[in-house]
């Protein structure tokens, strides 16, 4: 029950934003006039998980630009389905924040304070409130899950928990490379559990 105060703090802040349009810059070249994920087609999804291919494109994010195929191919090009699922996924980033802390400390006030900073803090809406910041909610989702299945892998030791937090691992790499850094971050848990609890 203690994790409600966290998500209510994401709904009082961040449900307005469903309301929203789209942003007259990024959001507009990434879903409105971009045609591959407009519909669901074997040729768009080979575009959008092939690097270099769609155009204009830096950045090769094909999980989050296959996160809006999907919600195009079910809902249209209504702006307030991706910003719902923003606001979703920011959601479920919170819990997740705070199933991790308190996995790692077994403090119910310290998992508190900090999923409740990560759920309200000012950083956070640009991620929220703009369409194309989906890759930071995408990318942070992945790797709080990696980042917990490694958890559970460190205390049972079994395989399968290892794969699963290393599939999250490249999903979240595939939604923005910048999660390259996480295997590092695996490497610093993965010390401080034995320096902890052994």
């Amino acid at each position: 029950w203690i994790v409600t105060f966290p998500v209510l703090g994401v709904l009082l802040l961040y449900t307005q934003t469903i309301f929203f349009d789209f942003t007259n810059w990024d959001d507009v070249f990434a879903v409105v006039e971009n045609s591959y994920v407009h519909n669901f087609t074997l040729k768009n999804l080979q575009v959008l998980f092939t690097p270099g291919k769609l155009p204009g494109e830096k950045l090769f994010v094909p999980v989050t630009y296959f996160s809006f195929l999907l919600e195009t191919a079910v809902f249209g090009l209504k702006p307030w389905i991706f910003h719902l699922d923003n606001v979703l996924l920011h959601l479920v980033n919170t819990v997740l924040v705070y199933i991790f802390c308190y996995r790692l400390s077994r403090k119910r006030i310290l998992a508190l304070l900090a999923s409740l900073i990560f759920a309200v803090h000012p950083l956070q809406v640009e991620a929220v409130a703009w369409v194309l910041g989906r890759k930071d909610l995408l990318s942070t989702l992945f790797a709080l899950s990696a980042l917990n299945l490694y958890l559970t892998h460190e205390r049972k030791q079994k395989l399968g928990y290892y794969l699963a937090a290393l599939i999250c691992f490249f999903l979240g790499v595939l939604a923005k490379p910048s999660l390259i850094v996480l295997p590092g971050i695996l490497l610093m848990l993965s010390w401080y559990i034995k320096e902890k609890f052994t």
